[in-house]
């Protein structure tokens, strides 16, 4: 036997750091990614929270897994004598449903009024400072200066539609970019594959 715990539920390393302190059973703290990040939480109690919180976990944690070799890597640096104990486990996926689909290409591109010839870009993501919606509109606006309308962008994931969480934040970005009005805003979805065969990059 022994425990697990996944963040970014924050509070799952706390209950797991109770447990294994009452039952003494292994415990593998899995941090995905990176907890206290320069400037993320943006608050500065909760990423005082989250400091403390992921302090407790890497030391006390028979192994902290990542899923990226550079969160790993920050966390040897960060935690250089538990170095050691630090795995990178990377996300698995599913390679046949992600293959590509013509069918479902034309008919997205069809629906969100993208001619074949137009290069799609997209991002799918929640709306969540870590996923890096920021540095994508910048380079939107980049490419737009560049390319004109010959590229179009696409944005899926939860806060990326008015009626979702995430939105006042988003549109901040998108307003800041130039792009409020001239990209593609799909929310969350359940077809993430054929969002992403209507993609070229």
């Amino acid at each position: 036997a022994m425990l697990w715990s996944t963040y970014p539920i924050a509070t799952a390393h706390v209950l797991a750091a109770r447990l294994q302190r009452a039952s003494r059973l292994p415990w593998v703290a899995d941090f995905r990614d990176p907890m206290a990040q320069d400037g993320y939480p943006p608050d500065p109690a909760t990423w005082r929270a989250f400091d403390r919180i992921e302090r407790v976990a890497v030391q006390a944690a028979r192994f902290s897994v990542f899923t990226t070799p550079g969160a790993a890597s920050m966390y040897r640096d960060r935690y250089a004598s538990l170095a050691a104990r630090m795995r990178v486990i990377e996300n698995g996926v599913d390679l046949e449903r992600y293959r590509p689909d013509v069918a479902a290409r034309a008919e997205l591109r069809r629906e969100w009024g993208v001619g074949e010839d137009e290069v799609l870009v997209g991002l799918v993501a929640r709306v969540d400072p870590m996923k890096g919606h920021g540095v994508f509109c910048r380079m939107a606006e980049r490419v737009r200066s560049r390319c004109g309308d010959a590229v179009r962008f696409v944005f899926c994931g939860l806060g990326t539609r008015e009626d979702e969480a995430g939105w006042p934040e988003f549109r901040v970005l998108l307003e800041g970019s130039g792009l409020l009005g001239r990209c593609v805003r799909l929310g969350q979805r359940g077809d993430v594959e054929r969002v992403w065969a209507a993609l070229d990059v």
